[in-house]
């Protein structure tokens, strides 16, 4: 999802028949909806017309999905080779982010007390909480840090109006603005980033 911009719901409809590695490309032509207390039903359709979609993908993802096996006809599954359903993205996504915590969170007292202590541990989880759908705000970022120009990010992003991924843009650009603004505080007091 941060390497693709791909929606929760596209990545899980997602075959390996939609992907072109060597063209480095993932079409986007169906989604899986998530309705409450139901199983998620396969939708031939995306969010938007404009959720249809090909989308390029950097040789970082094809390269990794390179190394996945190809045992289902679904790009992402369960270990029993099903759907995902909201309970497994749900498990996937607290796995992950425990994860997280254990590899890049800070450790509280309680932790290096629980780690002084053989078997499993719960750590506290210091990483303030994210959402799976925050990864394809990312690529969003990363599209705008590396400068692919607004309109080519909306299609990538499969947004149905440019406005939607205007406003991503504009946030990062109000941020990175005040970021060269404090460069300049530290240039003109004789500062240097990384010399104070």
């Amino acid at each position: 999802m941060m390497l693709s911009g791909l929606r929760r719901g596209e990545l899980a409809a997602l075959t390996w028949d939609d992907v072109d590695l060597k063209g480095r490309t993932i079409t986007v032509n169906k989604t899986m909806e998530y309705p409450p207390n139901q199983p998620p039903k396969l939708r031939l359709l995306t969010k938007s017309a404009a959720g249809m979609r090909t989308v390029d993908i950097p040789q970082r993802l094809a390269d990794y999905m390179t190394t996945m096996p190809r045992d289902n006809v679904l790009v992402v599954h369960t270990t029993q080779g099903r759907v995902m359903t909201a309970t497994a993205w749900e498990a996937l996504w607290k796995s992950y982010m425990r994860l997280l915590n254990i590899k890049y969170g800070t450790r509280t007292l309680a932790d290096l007390e629980k780690m002084k202590k053989p078997g499993q541990r719960k750590f506290d989880m210091t990483i303030p909480p994210i959402t799976m759908h925050w990864l394809r705000h990312t690529f969003c970022t990363l599209l705008y840090l590396a400068g692919v120009d607004v309109v080519q990010a909306c299609a990538q992003m499969g947004h149905a109006n440019v406005s939607t991924t205007l406003r991503i843009y504009t946030h990062l650009d109000a941020i990175h603005k005040r970021k060269s603004v404090d460069k300049l505080d530290l240039y003109l007091s004789g500062k240097r980033a990384g010399n104070e």
